[in-house]
C-alpha cells in the first residue's frame, strides 16, 4: 500500500458554478507532496462528494436539544459500538478544533458484501455557516482516517447559496482513502433506491441527531 503521512491535508474547490471541481492554488493546503499527489489522482472523484453532500443535505439536521460528548458519543455508538464511536469522537474533536458545533447527526454505510464492513458517517454544521460530511474507515490501524466535504453557505434573503467548497482528509494510505471515497460513492447510489430497498438494509437503524440551541 502507498504510504501517506497521517497530517490534515485540505484541497478547495471552485464554487458550484464552475462544470467541474478542480483545485484553487491559492485556496490549497497540503501537509506533504504525497497529500497532493494523492488528491490530484482523486480529483475525478470530487464530483461524488458533492452529489453525496448535496443528497444528504436535502434531510435538513433538525434541532433537537443541547449537544454534549455523551449524547454524540450515544448517537455514533447506535450504528457501530462504544470503543469505535470513542475513536470516531476524538478524530472529530481534532477535526474541530475548536469549532463552535451547532448540529449534529451520524449514520453508518454499509458495503454490499457483508454488514460487517462499513464506514461511520457524521454530518454536522460548524459556527452557523459551515456544513460538513464526514467518512471514516475504521479498518486504520492507528488513528481512523477520514475524508470531509465542506460547504460553506449564505443564507441571504432567506435563500440557500453556497459560497465555497473544499475537502479535507487524513490517511495512512492511499488504500484506506480509497476505501473512503468507494463509502461516499456506495452512500450516494444508496440514497437513489426505493425506501424499501433501503430498509431491507438498514432495517434496524434510524439516523441519530443530536443539536445545540441555536444564538
Amino acid at each position: 500500500m502507498e504510504k501517506l503521512r497521517s497530517q490534515v491535508h485540505q484541497l478547495h474547490i471552485r464554487t458550484p458554478e464552475t462544470t467541474h471541481p478542480c483545485a484553487s492554488e491559492s485556496g490549497t493546503q497540503f501537509a506533504s507532496d504525497e497529500g497532493r499527489k494523492c488528491l490530484e489522482r482523486m480529483k475525478p472523484l470530487l464530483r461524488v462528494l458533492d452529489k453525496v453532500h448535496g443528497q444528504v443535505a436535502m434531510n435538513e439536521i433538525e434541532f433537537n436539544g443541547p449537544l454534549n460528548d455523551k449524547k454524540m458519543l450515544a448517537a455514533i455508538a447506535k450504528f457501530t459500538n462504544h470503543k469505535i464511536a470513542k475513536r470516531t469522537l476524538s478524530s472529530l474533536k481534532a477535526i474541530w478544533k475548536g469549532a463552535r458545533i451547532t448540529r449534529f447527526r451520524s449514520s453508518v454505510v454499509y458495503a454490499l458484501i457483508s454488514p460487517e464492513i462499513y464506514c461511520p458517517v457524521v454530518e454536522w454544521i460548524e459556527n452557523d455557516d459551515t456544513e460538513v460530511v464526514a467518512f471514516f474507515n475504521i479498518g486504520s490501524p492507528n488513528e481512523y482516517s477520514w475524508l470531509a466535504h465542506y460547504q460553506t453557505v449564505n443564507r441571504e434573503d432567506g435563500q440557500r447559496r453556497l459560497s465555497k467548497m473544499y475537502v479535507k482528509f487524513c490517511a495512512e494510505g492511499m488504500g484506506y482513502l480509497k476505501v473512503l471515497f468507494e463509502a461516499a460513492e456506495h452512500l450516494s447510489g444508496v440514497l437513489a433506491w426505493d425506501t424499501k430497498d433501503i430498509l431491507a438494509l438498514y432495517c434496524r437503524l434510524e439516523p441519530q441527531e443530536v443539536q445545540t440551541p441555536e444564538e
